[in-house]
């Protein structure tokens, strides 16, 4: 098979390549999908998210999208949602409304109105993995399987052991009990676990905090606090695991699938997008699972790799997309370059310090007394950013501190 690639021109000056099955032309979308494009229209999709959705339609011919016709000014919709708290997991000024520190100190910032704005816009996630955000996430015995749950939980700390040693309960059957009991699909509760406490886990499942050990809560549900206190989130998260009983892996995971279930599923908001933009419930704009504007993107994309992993793409999937009143023509993040500033590795005297991506931003080394200069070596990311502080650095005393900097292409 022969593939074909268009060169293509982005972020203003950036040129690069793309496959041409992920492209659409508008003279083939006239030429070949007009029954099709007619068939969305009369639907009630405006025509800014045909063109998409026709793509999507020849990629999957089995996906059926469904509007949701919310009679909701696109401005009300933005001035709404943004009211609430919404927070950005990156320090990039473009994006951010604090200048300074984050919120709780974790690296979470409050995003900036047209930030919002760009990940409430359904248009900016029409594609092959993140329309999954729109996905109807009712349990569907025909894909939802303990196989594929077993696939998604793959490089992560549920892959392996118990979530019920007494009853041999492995993590994966928590997560299909879950879904069975609560006609929730297990896909979603394994990606919002992890969306919520990591591929590692989290002190909130450790059953290890201080005064509620043996308790675990795998959502986060109920862990907030004012002012975004670390620990006294981490304490309510666990108050709330107490409460009900959850006194074991297999409980939390079980549990949790309930209360997404029924304060969420059942209420109306059944998709990712709907739990963080609640835009047409009876609690308009105020019932949102999470801050995080960005969640609905990264659950979609590691839902759509669970289904790619499991072949299971070219079921019937169901998608129910938002529709407002008087949309802008198009909405965009800040665009001032790259904005990527981080290494892909850092090595001293030759020897790792990390060889990935990685949030860490400060390393302890000790040294024979002896030694008078180090050599710092480092990899980025981006190939636009730059770096200044590797090389031979000259010691001298019994501590010191060395500062490497990278500077993305935006600033």
């Amino acid at each position: 098979t022969i593939a074909i690639f268009y060169k293509i021109k982005y972020n203003k000056n950036s040129i690069g390549y793309v496959c041409s099955k992920y492209v659409l032309k508008k003279s083939e979308m006239v030429d070949t999908d007009v029954e099709y494009t007619k068939y969305l229209s009369e639907l009630g999709f405006p025509e800014s998210y045909i063109p998409y959705l026709t793509k999507l339609h020849k990629l999957h011919p089995t996906w059926t999208f469904k509007p949701i016709i919310t009679n909701l000014h696109w401005s009300e919709v933005v001035n709404g949602v943004t009211s609430k708290t919404n927070l950005i997991n990156y320090a990039n000024d473009l994006y951010r409304v604090d200048q300074d520190d984050s919120v709780d100190g974790s690296g979470w910032y409050r995003a900036k109105p047209e930030v919002t704005a760009f990940y409430l816009d359904p248009r900016n996630f029409l594609n092959e993995s993140n329309i999954f955000m729109f996905e109807t996430l009712s349990y569907n015995p025909l894909y939802h399987t303990l196989d594929g749950v077993q696939v998604m939980l793959k490089g992560t700390f549920m892959a392996t052991g118990y979530a019920d040693v007494e009853n041999k309960k492995t993590y994966a059957d928590a997560f299909m009990d879950a879904a069975i009991k609560y006609k929730v699909s297990p896909y979603v509760l394994v990606s919002r676990v992890i969306q919520e406490v990591g591929s590692n886990g989290s002190t909130i499942v450790s059953g290890t905090f201080k005064g509620y050990e043996g308790y675990y809560n795998f959502y986060n549900i109920k862990a907030s606090a004012d002012g975004g206190d670390k620990e006294e989130t981490i304490r309510n998260g666990l108050a709330y695991a107490k409460s009900q009983g959850w006194d074991n892996q297999y409980k939390a995971i079980v549990g949790g699938g309930s209360f997404l279930s029924n304060d969420y599923i059942l209420a109306g908001q059944d998709t990712l997008y709907l739990q963080k933009w609640d835009v047409f419930g009876p609690n308009y704009v105020h019932h949102q699972y999470m801050q995080n504007i960005q969640a609905p993107v990264t659950e979609s994309l590691k839902t759509y790799r669970g289904y790619v992993r499991n072949n299971l793409l070219e079921n019937k999937f169901v998608f129910s997309i938002p529709v407002f009143k008087n949309m802008p023509s198009e909405t965009s993040l800040p665009d001032k370059g790259n904005p990527n500033n981080y290494l892909s590795s850092l090595a001293v005297n030759g020897n790792y310090l990390f060889k990935e991506a990685t949030t860490k931003t400060s390393f302890d080394i000790n040294l024979d007394s002896s030694t008078s200069s180090i050599l710092i070596s480092a990899s980025k990311v981006s190939a636009k950013s730059t770096i200044s502080g590797t090389g031979t650095v000259s010691l001298s005393g019994l501590k010191q501190t060395v500062v490497v900097t990278v500077v993305a292409q935006n600033g």
